[in-house]
């Protein structure tokens, strides 16, 4: 097994430290897809000596072990395309002019967006709306703790999904918009909203809270910040783009069934006996 076996590369490399970066990678075992513009191909296409078969000696040599697609990346349906291929990569190499990429809506803020793909901002606010208004009545995640041998296959191989249980809530209220007035409305679609769609049918105790029952809770603050990452994760694994993303909503303290699942100690300084017997 190579090195490099099972990452992929997008390369929008021009002229020669970019595509030779990309080269490398290639050597030690990752997939290069290089992108080139249309009609014209890559310059290195026309640097050098002309071979037989119409391209140089300097652009066999670099576009080794590469797949080659071209994309206009000045124009909305090429940025689209790539903003697809990005979605897919784990490395992009790039050298181009500093700005040139932001200017058309491709940088590195952009790009880490889509990696898993994820939509417009048009389309979040819509989300965001959705949900305020009721028309979304349940917020869920699909909790996927995949270990690292998992993910870390050929990209069609890996399993999909990342995790997602432990950031639900923080995500919701720092991108998802609704902390502040909106955050009761929040608790009721991630608690009352998922039981009221599954039904009683489904073994999911109803999300109460009574005198002289064993709680299943959680207790946040939804100002506390916290960077998804910095320390151990609950999760088996660390799938998920949002590592290193400084978030809002922090849990202090789970039960589960009078169980203290997780917990603050320095916030929140209880017991499983006291939580017991209180």
């Amino acid at each position: 097994m190579s090195a490099l076996e099972g990452i992929r590369v997008l390369d929008l490399g021009t002229f020669i430290a970019g595509p030779y970066c990309a080269t490398i990678l290639g050597e030690f075992g990752a997939e290069v897809i290089k992108v080139e513009p249309p009609r014209e191909g890559d310059s290195l296409r026309r640097l050098g000596t002309n071979t037989e078969c119409g391209d140089t000696l300097v652009w066999l040599s670099e576009s080794r072990n590469k797949k080659c697609v071209t994309l206009d990346l000045r124009t909305e349906r090429g940025q689209e395309l790539l903003r697809s291929l990005a979605a897919k990569c784990d490395v992009i190499v790039e050298n181009f002019r500093p700005g040139t990429l932001e200017k058309w809506g491709l940088g590195f803020e952009a790009l880490r967006k889509v990696n898993p793909p994820l939509r417009a901002e048009r389309d979040r606010n819509a989300l965001v709306r959705a949900l305020r208004e009721g028309l979304i009545e349940a917020v869920a995640t699909d909790h996927a703790p995949h270990p690292a041998a998992e993910k870390s296959l050929a990209y069609d191989d890996a399993a999909p999904g990342m995790i997602g249980l432990e950031t639900a809530l923080a995500t919701c209220i720092t991108i998802g918009g609704m902390g502040g007035e909106w955050l009761a409305t929040l608790v009721e679609r991630m608690t009352v909203g998922p039981h009221r769609i599954l039904g009683p049918g489904s073994g999911i105790p109803e999300p109460r809270l009574r005198i002289g029952e064993s709680a299943t809770c959680t207790l946040f603050d939804p100002n506390a910040e916290w960077t998804v990452g910095e320390a151990p994760l609950q999760s088996r694994s660390r799938n998920t783009p949002l590592l290193g993303a400084k978030l809002r909503g922090t849990v202090l303290l789970t039960l589960a069934g009078g169980r203290v699942i997780h917990q603050d100690p320095a916030r929140v300084p209880v017991t499983s006996e006291r939580v017991t017997n209180a």
